[in-house]
């Protein structure tokens, strides 16, 4: 997933002394001496903590992984989602049908679709609004502690049943 040398040069043209402070995280395998040089405005890593990013982000351009889109959504930040495969093009699906990103396909985005998709999520409060919707609904859905009651309940059922059953 993070082997995009050429998305992520994409993403250096595109967003080059524009108005946005940018953090590309590309993993463990990218060497960013092989980028050449990184403009001012953006910061390469091949980690970041993503979770304290997510908590300052304005928009988070993603593959649309399950737990990185949950993460964006918890923290009310809309996406530019580009998915890359397994079940990504479902999420993205449904956080587009949702209102809370916009996809593009990796293989044909271009640097004018990136930065026009940004704008309209940052621009359009349609999207902050569903944002806003969405992460309400996560932290009122009660955690960890309502996932295992509910686990908990759905197990009792099963037994219920099987003995029923016997």
């Amino acid at each position: 997933l993070n082997n995009q040398s050429q998305f992520y040069q994409t993403i250096l043209q595109t967003f080059k002394n524009k108005p946005f402070n940018i953090i590309l995280s590309v993993g463990k395998n990218t060497d960013i001496d092989t980028l050449g040089a990184i403009p001012e405005n953006i910061m390469v890593r091949h980690y970041v903590p993503q979770l304290e990013v997510l908590e300052q982000a304005d928009v988070f351009i993603t593959h649309c992984g399950m737990n990185s889109t949950n993460e964006a959504l918890y923290f009310n930040v809309p996406l530019v989602m580009l998915p890359v495969g397994s079940d990504q093009p479902m999420v993205a699906d449904r956080v587009e049908e949702l209102g809370a990103g916009i996809q593009l396909d990796l293989q044909t985005v271009t640097g004018e679709d990136l930065m026009n998709a940004v704008a309209t999520v940052l621009n359009d409060a349609t999207y902050r609004n569903n944002m806003k919707q969405i992460a309400h609904s996560f932290r009122e859905a009660g955690g960890y502690k309502a996932g295992v009651d509910a686990i908990l309940q759905f197990a009792k059922k099963v037994e219920q049943n099987i003995q029923v059953e016997s």
